[in-house]
């Protein structure tokens, strides 16, 4: 099974990093990222901090290249999730 490494970004600075972990491919790793994007939005949120900074999720692989980039900012919605674009 593939491993995808994480990293979370506010602007140019890596806030978070996960090491590699295994994922059917790179669309489950995608669907692991935006759930972390909604569990980073609702941290920021209740926080207080600017929820309109621009943030992101690199995905990579376990080798170091990028494989895709999900950007996202936001209020939570009442629901729980969060507006990712």
């Amino acid at each position: 099974m593939p491993k995808f490494v994480f990293q979370y970004r506010v602007g140019d600075e890596i806030v978070e990093e996960l090491g590699a972990h295994e994922h059917d491919d790179l669309e489950d790793a995608e669907e692991s990222a935006v759930e972390w994007a909604r569990r980073v939005m609702r941290r920021v949120a209740k926080q207080g901090e600017d929820l309109m900074a621009p943030r992101s999720v690199e995905i990579s692989d376990n080798a170091g290249h990028d494989l895709l980039y999900i950007v996202f900012w936001g209020a939570p919605d009442t629901d729980e999730s969060e507006t990712v674009h």
